[in-house]
């Protein structure tokens, strides 16, 4: 029998490889000529076996024939008859490593934002949090692509939707005995949000739009990937970008925190602002959108 750790333990390894799969590739798609594989093994003699958990394991397929040092191949091919051994090209003893312009960075990494100063808050409070989120996050891209009426079944209690919200947090990994309040708190979010006009206007139809949209570009010599919450353009040709944040917040002044939140977050927005503005030269709008408080917030550019 598997056991909880042992699965999550499996995730994460899987992870760690994905990761290390990307990073050999950013880094393999930097040559612009020639790429040069180097990895340390052991006995030339034995098959070359890459180190589990490193780079060379993503390219352990071409490692197929060992190297073997210079003066190793000389002593056992010997100089051919009349002729002087060729050397092998070297580097000279002042050979110094060019400094690379490029950052060493991810895009993952610089997509980071600061947190939030650090609140007595417990772990699981903020993994459950974390996972109500991802679920609104899916609950409105259902609704955005399919329409209020198509996602009945996913957003109304009454035609089985919390069985849905169950399953679907058990998925994600919400501790059982934290489902029951996760979902009843869950069910109180969205009752208001679907009452939120701002919240309809923003997920109903448009003449054109578009849900979890992939978006790739520039940024200096660095190619990024972001994915934009909800992008739709409206009745006055306004291109609209909406970002969605959870923006819970236990404390006396909402409002004060939701500017907080504003101000953490509008970076993030003048980022992918910059990336559609390769393509969309009209004019385009930001925002907002919290999903505890159910509220819309308009963010202006700088």
């Amino acid at each position: 029998m598997i056991t909880w750790y042992a699965y999550l333990r499996d995730l994460e390894q899987r992870k760690d490889r994905e990761e290390r799969i990307r990073l050999a590739y950013v880094a393999a798609t930097r040559a612009r000529e020639r790429l040069h594989l180097v990895a340390e093994g052991g006995d030339p003699d034995t098959p070359f076996r890459p180190r589990s958990g490193s780079l060379a394991e993503v390219f352990g397929f071409l490692f197929t024939e060992p190297v073997r040092p210079a003066a190793e191949d000389a002593r056992q091919e010997g100089p051919a008859e009349g002729r002087v051994p060729a050397m092998r090209e070297v580097l000279p003893l002042d050979f110094r490593a060019i400094d690379y312009p490029l950052p060493l960075h991810s895009a993952r990494e610089r997509d980071r934002q600061p947190r939030e100063p650090v609140r007595p808050v417990y772990d699981w409070a903020e993994s459950e949090s974390r996972l109500q989120g991802t679920l609104l996050h899916e609950l409105f891209d259902r609704i955005a692509r399919s329409g209020f009426e198509a996602a009945a079944p996913w957003i109304h209690p009454g035609a089985g939707a919390w069985a849905r919200w169950r399953r679907r947090l058990s998925e994600l990994g919400m501790p059982s005995e934290r489902l029951a309040a996760a979902i009843a708190d869950l069910a109180r979010m969205l009752e208001r949000i679907l009452a939120d006009p701002d919240a309809r206007w923003i997920l109903g139809p448009h003449s054109w739009s578009a849900s979890e949209l992939a978006l790739h570009g520039l940024e200096g010599t660095d190619r990024v990937a972001v994915r934009i919450d909800r992008l739709f353009r409206d009745e006055q040709g306004i291109l609209w970008l909406i970002d969605y944040k959870l923006g819970r917040h236990e404390g006396r002044d909402p409002e004060a925190f939701l500017t907080r939140e504003e101000e953490r977050y509008r970076p993030q927005l003048e980022r992918y602002a910059r990336l559609l503005r390769e393509e969309n030269a009209g004019p385009l709008e930001t925002g907002l959108y919290f999903f505890y408080p159910a509220r819309f917030r308009k963010v202006r550019l700088g």
